[in-house]
């Protein structure tokens, strides 16, 4: 599974998860829990446009509006967003504290705010716009 990380991740993405993954190891996590974020935090960052360090709260809106166009359960969303959060914490908070790109948004999402459906129809209307803008530059 390390083996993932050199060959489908570049710098910095690849440095702040061999960061990520030592401190789960000095913290005594099963490999189990290992191979669980490093396989989030590869299927995630797929979708992101640039390196996690880089990303804001509005990527991260659009990030979370991507998973939730899955269906994927309410308890993989969960599990993605532990992972996130946790990462962010960990990587860029000095697991000290939760970076402004991830920390306006709960794991729970059953308590998801009103800001978080915001981002989510955000999103959604920039892809709307982005398709409408490239049928009428192809004029289809």
């Amino acid at each position: 599974m390390i083996n993932r990380v050199y060959s489908e991740l570049n710098e910095p993405d690849k440095s702040d998860v061999l960061k990520l993954i030592q401190n789960l190891k000095d913290r005594e996590k099963s490999s189990l829990w290992i191979i669980r974020y490093l396989t989030a935090i590869l299927l995630l960052r797929k979708e992101l446009r640039k390196p996690f360090r880089y990303c804001t709260k509005n990527e991260m809106g659009e990030l979370l509006a991507w998973m939730k166009s899955k269906g994927y359960k309410k308890s993989t969303h969960e599990k993605f967003r532990v992972i996130l959060k946790s990462f962010y914490k960990i990587v860029y908070g000095n697991s000290e504290y939760y970076p402004e790109a991830v920390k306006w948004f709960s794991v729970n999402v059953s308590r998801e705010t009103c800001e978080t459906d915001k981002r989510i129809i955000y999103f959604l209307i920039r892809k709307l716009v982005r398709m409408f803008m490239r049928k009428s530059m192809y004029g289809s």
